[in-house]
């Protein structure tokens, strides 16, 4: 609504901007990145060990506490760490965390970082967990973030604050990745393909809707051309009946046939399309 105000937005971004939404929920009502494997967070720390990071006695936060989040917590703990887990405050006394964690409210996650020295970020919320402006003022020089939600968890300009380390999937070797997360991922990517397909079609053929209408509207005027002399027994209001019909009926019937040619041919061919049609009615 802000956007529309400032003039800062089009029909072409707001389109955009719906099937963005429209499709990260699909991917996350539909495909669960956090079953029955803690690959991702074991992935993440022999990503990190290999590049010199080193866990034992170090103190790790994981937010997160769900199947993921108490993987994540489970290798860190296996690694050397020393754990704290986040649960919902209306969790806090039902909640399940590995043996030997410590757990915190999710609301005092950022208290918490100052004396943390890796953050793991595995939930299934559609929210961040982490955004730079709440890290303003802290001492993050040496402190590593790694975000293993799909979609993100933490905000990737976390990434671009000095003395940080920012991990997410996309720096995990996939060799790494169980053939469970491989699958999921590639559902996903397939989820984000078709919906960039459909937008394309839309934004290089949006000139043309005008122009499907048009012609749709003058195909309906033929086809009631080509009845009228069929209809020369009606009166006169039997006769505006059914030339309204007919114009109604032809119309949506030529849109519909247009359409679906637009939506199943590629841009070019289908502009091709529109221009051979047009030229055989002038």
């Amino acid at each position: 609504m802000l956007a529309r105000e400032e003039t800062a937005t089009d029909n072409c971004m707001e389109v955009l901007f719906r099937q963005a939404i429209t499709t990260a929920k699909e991917i996350k009502t539909d495909i669960s990145f956090d079953r029955g494997n803690c690959s991702a967070a074991t992935a993440a720390i022999m990503h990190l060990q290999k590049r010199g990071a080193v866990f034992s006695g170090k103190k790790a936060l994981v937010i997160g506490n769900g199947m993921m989040g108490k993987l994540t917590a489970q290798a860190l703990m296996e690694a050397g760490a020393q754990v704290t887990v986040t649960v919902r405050q209306y969790h806090s006394g039902t909640v399940d965390i590995p043996e030997g964690a410590q757990r915190i409210n999710y609301g005092e996650r950022y208290e918490k970082l100052a004396d943390t020295d890796y953050v793991f970020s595995a939930t299934a919320s559609p929210n961040l967990t982490i955004t730079p402006d709440r890290l303003s003022g802290m001492v993050l020089d040496g402190k590593t973030f790694v975000d293993l939600a799909v979609p993100r968890d933490i905000d990737p300009a976390v990434g671009d604050l000095a003395g940080v380390r920012l991990l997410c999937m996309d720096d995990l070797d996939m060799e790494q990745l169980s053939e469970e997360q491989k699958e999921q991922l590639a559902h996903a990517q397939e989820k984000i393909s078709e919906a960039l397909a459909e937008f394309e079609r839309f934004f290089y053929g949006r000139d043309l809707i005008p122009r499907i209408g048009r012609f749709a509207d003058e195909m309906a005027d033929d086809l009631w051309g080509r009845m009228r002399k069929d209809c020369a027994g009606l009166d006169e209001s039997q006769r505006r009946h059914v030339e309204q019909a007919a114009k109604r009926s032809g119309s949506k019937v030529a849109a519909h046939i247009l359409f679906a040619l637009r939506d199943g041919l590629d841009a070019d061919t289908f502009a091709h399309c529109m221009q051979v049609l047009e030229r055989d009615r002038s």
